[in-house]
């Protein structure tokens, strides 16, 4: 194929904005569009690929050997170098990260976990979720390819329903389009036909497309908005896929792609794949602190210039080292061994790492693993889009749990403490309800209706209980008939729990409990409220503070695995108290 200076540009400008993006500079929010540049510049270049005469054998020999020594390197560096700087509470995520990246599945892995645009996890590969895919697109390229090669209509079909299902999965879940592969088929495909359609130039309509492409991604983008206007993927996604579409069908001016600034993007673009592998490690392992998740950003002139000075060298390495001679590295047999040993190191480092610390610290760190699975689940975004409720009780009488986040830490012992009463609740899918506008009151007199529910508890965070409309709720509640009863918030810190007990054990930072008394002037306001209205209470404050308030058992398991969440260990410490309380509603 003709070698074009264009190309590597567009390759240039969509790592650029990428980068910028994770630096976190002012004016590029919506620098996470180049992913979605990228994704059309890939369709575009395997349907000039992946020719009438190509076998399915020979491209995949040919991709494979492109992509897989580079990609194979960041994955193993990254997961030597968290088991080096990292501890153990981090590390065990970089782990699984691992192991979902070198089976090609990171995207999967990451949409299990929690939204793109979330930092509370130490992701220090999540960049590969675009690679993951990529490399997806490529399974079903040659059965796409041969189907549409003699009728065009039925690539268009095929990304007009891709583009639909997208639009409507992120009304419902916004990570769910932007991590699986099947919502991204229409960005793929839109290079696809771009390269169908690429039989002319028009330099003056390529510099316009160009021009667009350029300014999607300063377009106001919300990756956790319920809307395909502002949302992602949405309508700046849309405008980024079409002008780059038309940018590869019709080329830039000859001026442009030999002027200096094209030359520099042009030259940036030949080492992009190795900028993208490169960079999100690199600025993730510099800025790691423990029990804070994934930190991007910059806090200073010269921590932005050595975070630049630390992808550049890393990128450098990566491509001179493996992209540059991975023709020569690549052999089936050295994929095959290279997957089998990071993924040996990412199930043994894990438990090997930790026998270095002492007990006291590994029941610290352990804490981070003490938890349910989020909410109803993944899958029930999938085989059930439209529902808002799950039950998690196996048989008794219907009862609703909605909540926020520190809900969904308390299901599994709320749900086997109204089994031993003989309820089955019914939990929220959305982790806002009563919170945001889609989901108001009369949607929890719609949802008991649904579950054939007459009592709802409600369980929130101190600051979002402040937030809700609770004489709204009374009110929806009368009328419906349902009986709501409040489960007060437990006690939140000002810092990770797991942090603070580790710098009182390291660093000798006094740690100071909660008391009984700063937690009930902290939820006064709220508790006059549900007084003031009549409406029953849970108090499961007096069952953790005594007066000083625990936040780990006498063997020394936490109780909270951040600031104000509890691990299922902490929940279950709450079930005696818990049951008590309910049972006096049950028999009403």
């Amino acid at each position: 194929m003709e070698f074009r200076r264009d190309i590597q540009i567009y390759r240039g400008i969509a790592v650029l904005a990428v980068v910028l993006f994770h630096l976190g500079l002012g004016g590029f929010e919506a620098g996470f569009l180049g992913v979605d540049i990228f994704f059309v510049i890939s369709g575009f270049l395997m349907q000039m690929l992946y020719t009438e005469q190509s076998t399915w054998r020979s491209f995949y020999q040919r991709r494979a050997r492109r992509l897989l020594p580079a990609y194979f390197a960041t994955i193993l560096t990254t997961l030597v170098a968290s088991a080096v700087f990292v501890l153990p509470s981090e590390f065990s995520q970089a782990a699984n990260q691992a192991l979902w990246s070198v089976f090609f599945v990171p995207n999967i892995g990451y949409w299990a976990q929690n939204s793109y645009f979330s930092k509370s996890d130490f992701n220090p590969l999540l960049n590969l979720w675009s690679l993951g895919v990529e490399l997806q697109f490529y399974l079903i390229l040659p059965a796409l390819a041969f189907l549409t090669r003699n009728r065009t209509w039925l690539l268009i079909a095929v990304c007009l329903v891709s583009l639909a299902l997208c639009l409507l999965a992120v009304t419902i879940s916004p990570k769910t389009p932007f991590f699986l592969a099947p919502f991204r088929i229409w960005q793929f495909g839109a290079g696809m036909l771009a390269a169908r359609f690429a039989i002319g130039s028009n330099p003056k309509l390529g510099l316009l497309c160009s021009v667009l492409m350029l300014a999607s991604l300063f377009l106001p983008v919300d990756g956790s908005a319920l809307s395909p206007i502002v949302g992602h993927p949405g309508l700046g996604s849309i405008v980024a896929t079409l002008a780059t579409a038309g940018a590869l069908i019709w080329g830039l001016p000859t001026k442009v792609t030999t002027s200096a600034a094209g030359t520099a993007l042009l030259k940036l673009g030949n080492v992009s794949y190795s900028i993208y592998l490169a960079h999100f490690p690199a600025l993730v392992l510099l800025h790691y602190r423990p029990f804070s998740g994934t930190i991007l950003g910059y806090q200073s002139a010269l921590h932005i210039s050595v975070s630049i000075a630390l992808i550049g060298a890393c990128s450098f390495i990566l491509y001179m080292l493996f992209e540059r001679h991975s023709v020569r590295l690549f052999s089936w047999r050295n994929s095959a061994l290279t997957v089998a040993a990071v993924a040996a190191l990412a199930i043994t480092l894990p438990s090997f790492q930790l026998v270095f610390f002492p007990d006291r610290d590994q029941k610290i760190f352990k804490a981070f693993q003490d938890r349910a699975p989020y909410r109803c689940g993944k899958l029930i975004r999938i085989t059930q889009p439209k529902a808002e409720i799950c039950a998690i009780g196996e048989a008794g009488v219907p009862i609703l749990l909605i909540g926020d986040s520190h809900a969904d830490a308390i299901k599994v012992s709320f749900a086997k403490v109204s089994a031993s009463l003989g309820q089955r609740p019914y939990f929220a899918v959305s982790n806002a309800p009563l919170l945001s506008d889609k989901l108001k009151p009369d949607w929890l007199a719609r949802q008991a209706k649904v579950a054939g529910a007459k009592t709802i508890y409600l369980h929130y965070s101190p600051d979002n209980a402040r937030k809700i409309d609770i004489p709204a709720i009374k009110a929806v509640a009368k009328s419906a008939g349902l009986r709501v009863i409040w489960i007060k918030p437990i006690p939140v810190y000002r810092a990770s729990v797991p942090e603070l007990l580790y710098r009182q054990a390291h660093e000798g930072m006094a740690f100071v409990p909660q008391s009984l008394a700063a937690y009930s002037a902290h939820n006064q306001k709220v508790s006059n409220t549900l007084s003031a209205l009549g409406i029953p209470t849970i108090d499961l404050a007096p069952v953790l503070c005594a007066p000083d308030c625990r936040v780990q058992s006498l063997s020394g398991e936490l109780y909270y695995f951040d600031d104000g969440h509890l691990t299922l260990t902490g929940a279950a410490a709450l079930e005696r108290g818990l049951r008590d309380q309910m049972s006096q509603f049950a028999a009403l």
